[in-house]
């Protein structure tokens, strides 16, 4: 078993109270200068690309990387002890992620990009016609937290990879877990299983500000009228 994560950008900072376990190999993808700590093999990563793909590739196309069981980790959550016996038994699956604890549906996770800043408006509606399109079903989203993915090294898994990783590095920043939702009904269903790492715990050194283009996005009744349209949904069952 491998556990893996990246730090690009000088974004997360490795956390003093990891437990390593000393039967595991622990990978770490970085660019820049980090401080090397830990029980880490430190790998650079020399793709020359925004960061905000750079530092997905890893985390996406972990079949490129890796031929055993591997799991992902977000740079900045701490790997409690129980962390490694637990991904024994969720390795046991081709795919597992986690549930994650503030569900929200499709047009809400689409409201969110849009309120914080993370896209334009019609980056998000161009990204949900595009899905659309290609047949996903609104109502079948289920929303992952994505700081911890595990995985087998199959064919099936690979292709689940690529059509995440195409789905996110083809549209917008911060897309991801829609991305994986997509992957899911395009591919392959995870099992899924509680979340595994303490969320208010992080060490993130840097501001949403510092590392993605934010836009100031205000015209809120517009956009929930677009996207339920371009979802082909109702705004009222969506929750908004």
């Amino acid at each position: 078993m491998i556990i893996y994560s990246c730090i690009t950008n000088g974004y997360d900072k490795i956390p003093d109270d990891h437990y390593y376990d000393p039967h595991v190999k622990y990978v770490m993808y970085y660019d820049g200068d980090i401080e090397q700590k830990g029980s880490w093999e430190f790998i650079k990563c020399d793709r020359q690309e925004p960061d905000w793909i750079k530092s997905y590739y890893p985390r996406c196309m972990s079949h490129t990387l890796f031929d055993e069981p591997h799991v992902w980790v977000d740079g900045c959550y701490t790997m409690p002890l129980d962390f490694v016996e637990k991904s024994k038994q969720f390795l046991q699956n081709e795919l597992t992620l986690q549930d994650h604890p503030q569900q929200r549906t499709i047009v809400q996770e689409f409201y969110k990009l849009y309120k914080v800043g993370f896209a334009t408006e019609d980056e998000l509606v161009n990204l949900a016609e595009d899905m659309i399109h290609a047949g996903f079903k609104p109502s079948q989203h289920k929303q992952s937290l994505n700081c911890c993915i595990w995985r087998q090294s199959t064919e099936k898994v690979k292709q689940w990879n690529e059509c995440y990783w195409n789905w996110y590095r083809n549209h917008c920043q911060r897309t991801d877990q829609i991305a994986s939702s997509v992957a899911e009904q395009f591919i392959m269903k995870a099992v899924r299983v509680p979340m595994q790492i303490d969320w208010d715990i992080s060490t993130r050194q840097k501001s949403y500000n510092e590392t993605y283009t934010m836009y100031e996005n205000k015209e809120d009744d517009q956009f929930i009228d677009r996207i339920s349209s371009a979802l082909k949904t109702k705004r009222s069952l969506m929750g908004l």
